[in-house]
């Protein structure tokens, strides 16, 4: 059984994308009327544009034009930028798209990767393009961000951990830097780690951007933040423009909404969508659909502005393949993330009968999350569907059952009376079925009842098993007056499937 559709709690946690894309999108640029930060940048600004006017080469012209755009000095890189542009070195498309948007060239943000090419390969290549850089500018501390996100989407912790130390005793309050940092330490599972040097931060007070990162992570964290008085009064006294705001508005209305203040998130979540981020749209559809909070206009859904917000979108509205798609934008956009990935190889497998997608998307997630069980669980179901079952046996003995949660023991059992199915086990296969099924009745969980019920009738009918019929009856029935999208095309699949009494 493929899993998961379950929006699970989410908080603004701050996205960590590649430092081009994070400055197209406007997020590094200094806020209006903040107080100034104690960054070693500011420091190091003069060093770094005496070096690209002594020596003019790339390196430096690429060092200089990323300390300029991280402080918001843009305008003094201008002749950098140029020569970026201009330069015949090859590669490096992250510091030349960055150099164009200096001179103001419009651009539009390409992935790092599509999930129709090696993910591996390209990533791969992006990590000796950086290294190459950082070669001649060692203390770049963005290119160790950039060496660290290449290296956490490849599945290398320890690597880019070194690299994260390194950036951050290069730039400790920067906010790029603080920010990317906090969420590596969280996709590890550090979430104290994350928290503490962003509590710790001299900047966080002062800047919005790191402020609602804070309280974000500390609800992520089960920790309630200091600055929640501070994060409020920022917030009321607008003297700051709504996009530097939108994340602050929407880590303060989480807190809210978790609260039970729902008329005060309310109101805070639409302040956050004045002009929002990709994020705050992001986390307002997810409080619009786990607690009926009405809050975004369908028309910034319709917009494409996040990709995740869109993608929950037409999978609630059955157009399964704009959800797909979408499924791996977000994907392209967090390739380190493992939700993208759980989501989009479950809209593949179970709403598109899509396998071979499904196990793309799949083990493109698990490069980066080896060991996720949801992901281990959907590449298991999708091989097993296209009938690669000692493909898919070997997948699904890679899960250690030992502290799996209840609710994941059911969807791993039903995985496994799947494959024990498609092996020909079909007496071994029933009772895992039966299994799960026991279990998630136990649990009341109507919904792994209904589609574990779903798949366990659908393989006794293509086995030709005696109980076909009753299971599939069984399976129809409790599936009555489930609000999952996906249930009606998953009862006519069933009721397709030819049948007769051995």
């Amino acid at each position: 059984m493929s899993s998961s559709n379950e929006d699970r709690d989410r908080n603004v946690i701050p996205r960590w994308r590649d430092f081009r894309d994070t400055a197209l999108r406007r997020e590094l640029a200094s806020v209006q009327q903040m107080v100034p930060r104690r960054t070693d940048w500011n420091d190091d600004f003069p060093r770094r544009l005496r070096e690209w006017q002594e020596r003019r080469s790339f390196s430096f012209a690429a060092d200089v034009l990323s300390c300029a755009v991280a402080l918001g000095r843009e305008s003094e890189v201008r002749d950098a930028a140029e020569f970026i542009v201009t330069c015949s070195a090859s590669g490096y498309a992250t510091v030349r798209s960055l150099a164009r948007s200096v001179l103001g060239e419009p651009l539009v943000v390409i992935p790092d990767q599509s999930v129709s090419e090696d993910p591996s390969r390209a990533v791969q290549r992006r990590v000796h393009q950086v290294r190459s850089v950082l070669r001649e500018s060692p203390r770049n501390a963005i290119m160790w961000v950039e060496l660290a996100r290449a290296y956490a989407t490849l599945g290398l912790p320890k690597p880019a951990e070194r690299a994260i130390s390194i950036a951050l005793r290069l730039a400790r309050e920067n906010r790029y830097v603080l920010r990317c940092a906090a969420r590596f330490f969280i996709h590890q599972n550090d979430l104290v780690r994350a928290h503490d040097l962003l509590r710790r931060s001299d900047s966080v007070r002062a800047d919005p951007w790191l402020l609602s990162a804070e309280i974000a992570v500390a609800n992520a964290a089960s920790r309630v933040s200091n600055h929640i008085r501070s994060a409020r009064a920022m917030l009321e006294g607008r003297r700051i423009g709504p996009f530097d705001l939108s994340e602050l508005g929407s880590a303060l209305a989480t807190t809210e909404l978790e609260a039970g203040k729902t008329k005060h998130a309310r109101r805070l979540f639409r302040r956050s969508l004045e002009r929002p981020s990709e994020n705050s749209i992001a986390q307002a559809a997810w409080a619009q659909r786990r607690f009926g909070v009405s809050i975004v206009d369908p028309g910034v859904l319709e917009g494409g502005s996040s990709s995740e917000a869109t993608a929950w979108a037409k999978y609630q509205d059955g157009e399964w393949q704009l959800g797909l798609e979408h499924a791996k934008r977000w994907l392209d956009d967090q390739p380190f993330s493992s939700r993208p990935a759980t989501f989009g190889s479950y809209i593949a497998s179970v709403c598109l009968a899509s396998y071979d997608e499904c196990a793309g998307i799949a083990r493109r997630g698990l490069m980066a999350n080896p060991n996720n069980f949801l992901l281990l669980n959907n590449l298991t179901f999708g091989l097993a569907q296209m009938g690669q079952v000692h493909d898919a046996e070997r997948e699904i003995g890679r899960i250690n059952p030992e502290h799996l949660p209840e609710q994941d023991r059911v969807v791993w059992t039903a995985t496994r009376g799947l494959v024990q199915y498609r092996l020909g086990h079909f007496e071994t296969g029933k009772a895992l079925y039966r299994e799960a099924v026991q279990l998630a009745s136990d649990r009341r969980d109507r919904r792994r009842l209904a589609l574990a019920s779903i798949f366990f009738a659908m393989e006794e009918l293509r086995a030709r098993g005696s109980d076909g019929g009753a299971l599939r009856a069984e399976a129809l029935a409790r599936c009555e007056g489930l609000p999952l999208p996906e249930l009606d095309v998953l009862a006519a699949r069933l009721r397709s499937v030819e049948w007769s009494r051995q």
